[in-house]
């Protein structure tokens, strides 16, 4: 401690050093089950996959961002806040005790949303982007296969009157709704579409070998439509 340094200070640590302090002085304070665990390590690959935007509503997004090996959420007037790991797909929010947990699909092993709780409640923020800050009009899209494009051809309808048409058109899928024109939709894996043109994501749900349904999300609100052909 340096001299003259008040009880408590810990300005001669190293700032990672603090910020461990910190995590750990937060985790003591936490509720009992809470107490017992510690800060883990995390790949930073596996952190990687965790950077995006979520969104919680219509106006608010978190963003989740990657510095020096650590995880960070930023949400609308709050700034940037630190994430300790407890696990590989949980972590706690330094400064408040939010507890942030990633959910990973079964069928494509890539994170679909994240929950974050606290005082006992939760809420789901669904992932709309795996950058951050990029532009959809502007956003690279995955090349896939012809073969992987034609399997999501065809109807789904999530009630009578009410359906997205999925078509090829060379090297791109076109969705149409219902009485509305066909639109590009653009692959940024080998399941999940976005449009250039508006905030919305496609999602193809496959069993097997099977497209079972899309889902079809805008402003936070999500539609499972079944394939019908």
């Amino acid at each position: 401690m340096p001299p003259g340094a008040p009880a408590g200070s810990h300005d001669g640590l190293p700032s990672r050093a603090r910020l461990r302090l910190a995590a750990l002085l937060l985790l003591a304070a936490l509720a009992p089950a809470a107490a017992a665990q510690r800060p883990v390590h995390v790949d930073p690959f596996v952190l990687s996959q965790y950077i995006g935007e979520y969104r919680l509503s219509a106006n608010y997004v978190l963003t989740i961002l990657v510095e020096d090996d650590r995880l960070y959420v930023r949400a609308p007037n709050r700034g940037t806040r630190l994430l300790v790991p407890t696990s590989e797909t949980e972590f706690i929010e330094v400064e408040s005790g939010l507890r942030i947990t990633f959910r990973i699909r079964a069928d494509t092993r890539r994170v679909d949303h994240l929950v974050f709780e606290q005082a006992g409640y939760g809420r789901r923020a669904d992932r709309i982007s795996n950058a951050v800050g990029v532009d959809p009009g502007t956003r690279p899209a995955l090349e896939l296969p012809a073969a992987t494009l034609d399997r999501y051809v065809g109807l789904y309808e999530e009630q009578p009157g009410f359906a997205i048409a999925i078509t090829r058109e060379g090297d791109r899928l076109l969705a149409r709704m219902t009485e509305q024109e066909a639109i590009a939709i653009f692959a940024e894996s080998e399941t999940d579409f976005f449009y250039r043109d508006r905030d919305a994501r496609i999602s193809f749900r496959v069993e097997g070998d099977t497209v079972q349904a899309l889902v079809w999300r805008q402003g936070g609100a999500a539609l499972e439509m079944r394939r019908m052909d």
